[in-house]
């Protein structure tokens, strides 16, 4: 019964009850209207089909645009899309029922990944995964696997490692926690999970400091075996060597 008092999970429950009962009425509204617009029960049916078919080939590129620029716009602005377009289709001239109400359809694919994207607690929080020295992201692989299906999860590229550039002149743990930081409001995140193997365990502190208001727990992974160890110029050499 938790549920019952988030806020965000109230307000996607609606919006999905409403859209749904637009879907739901599609046919009907069809059958109402076929009589003036003199539809034959095939044509219903193709209206019906089309109908469908926008709503669930479109929901891809909608699911695109909600990982890219979050779930908030996708959301209500496709409750609201639905809605207008819909009542439009009931109450406009008999010429624009049907492009009406196919446009609608395009509202019910903005509002379902977004809406399951926030019903199934994705990005809330999210888990973002730091690899150690000589590594990268695919370190992460099996946990990213694992944690999806209920999380919003990404493991990124330390400077220097994997597809990251290394065009830069000054490194150390503040330039990495920086970077990860960088990462984390871009990605437009409001409350993660910082986990950190080796190397990322202080660049997992370093920007958990930075983002304060963000970061609500830090997961170290054989990491911080010695807090005052300090790596000597030599070994740091060797290591950039290999």
């Amino acid at each position: 019964m938790r549920l019952l008092r988030h806020a965000s999970f109230l307000a996607v429950g609606l919006g999905h009850f409403v859209v749904d009962i637009m879907n739901a009425q599609t046919a009907l509204l069809l059958a109402v209207l076929s009589v003036p617009l003199g539809f034959s029960y095939s044509t219903i049916g193709l209206i019906a089909t089309l109908y469908i078919l926008i709503g669930s080939v479109s929901q891809p590129l909608f699911g695109w645009l909600t990982d890219r620029y979050g779930p908030r716009w996708t959301i209500a602005g496709g409750v609201l899309w639905m809605a207008a377009f819909w009542s439009g289709a009931a109450l406009a001239p008999q010429a624009w029922t049907v492009p009406l109400l196919l446009v609608a359809a395009a509202g019910s694919a903005a509002y379902h990944p977004s809406g399951a994207m926030a019903a199934a607690g994705a990005g809330e929080p999210a888990l973002v995964f730091i690899h150690g020295g000589l590594a990268d992201r695919t370190f992460f692989d099996g946990q990213l696997k694992a944690f999806a299906g209920r999380y919003r999860v990404i493991a990124l590229d330390l400077a220097g490692h994997g597809e990251s550039g290394a065009n830069r002149t000054k490194w150390g743990i503040p330039e990495f926690g920086a970077d990860v930081k960088a990462v984390v409001e871009a990605e437009k995140l409001k409350r993660v999970i910082l986990f950190g193997n080796s190397l990322g365990g202080p660049t997992a502190i370093e920007a958990a400091l930075l983002l304060p208001d963000r970061v609500i727990g830090v997961v170290g992974i054989d990491t911080f075996q010695s807090l005052d160890y300090s790596m000597t110029t030599e070994v740091a050499r060797h290591l950039c060597a290999c």
